[in-house]
């Protein structure tokens, strides 16, 4: 495992830097993907063998010698194990008519992580996620789509973060409250008894 910088080189300890990862349990490509793989397996500029695969996430060594996590660098998610380029989402979100505006980012509802949608349009859309799934794995469909007025910005001019989260809480709130209970037919009465 190797801190590097944004040219390739190993920072000095107790920097940060993207974690790249090399050894013989380290796949060599992606299957039948050439650009992904060009981006994203390199030979170092450094005296290694083989080439090394870039996570995307950002660490640094304490002084303990330990990895200590920051973050991910760009606008990629984690979810359930897979790994969710945002941008792409959001692209084509931005190209049903009407919405003006998007932001895709993980939300902790329920207490489950789930992918959520937010984007401005001149009305509510009926749809706005059916289209994404002809497109896109399931696994990087949204599960919940919020329309907004605004994007909700910091005083630095940045998308708030926490007030999106907050709002996708309210939202989800209030619609598992105004959800009726459907009473239960006679096999789930027969499950729930056993």
């Amino acid at each position: 495992i190797y801190l590097l910088d944004k040219d390739g080189n190993q920072v000095e300890h107790g920097k940060s830097g993207e974690i790249w990862i090399g050894g013989d349990g380290v796949s060599p490509s992606y299957f039948n993907d050439i650009e992904k793989t060009e981006s994203a397996f390199i030979r170092p500029k450094f005296e290694h063998q083989g080439k090394l695969y870039k996570t995307g996430d950002i660490a640094f060594q304490n002084s303990q010698n330990e990895l200590v996590y920051i973050g991910r660098e760009g606008p990629q998610v984690q979810l359930r194990g897979y790994r969710i380029e945002t941008e792409e989402v959001e692209s084509l979100l931005l190209k049903i008519s009407g919405v003006s505006a998007v932001n895709v980012r993980v939300c902790e509802l329920s207490e489950t992580q789930q992918l959520v949608a937010f984007y401005t349009a001149d009305q509510e859309l009926k749809t706005p996620l059916t289209s994404l799934s002809e497109e896109l794995p399931d696994y990087m469909v949204p599960q919940i789509a919020i329309r907004v007025e605004h994007m909700p910005l910091t005083v630095n001019g940045k998308i708030d973060n926490k007030a999106l989260e907050l709002i996708a809480q309210k939202y989800t709130e209030y619609n598992l409250d105004s959800v009726d209970e459907v009473p239960l037919d006679e096999k789930e009465t027969a499950l729930k008894l056993v």
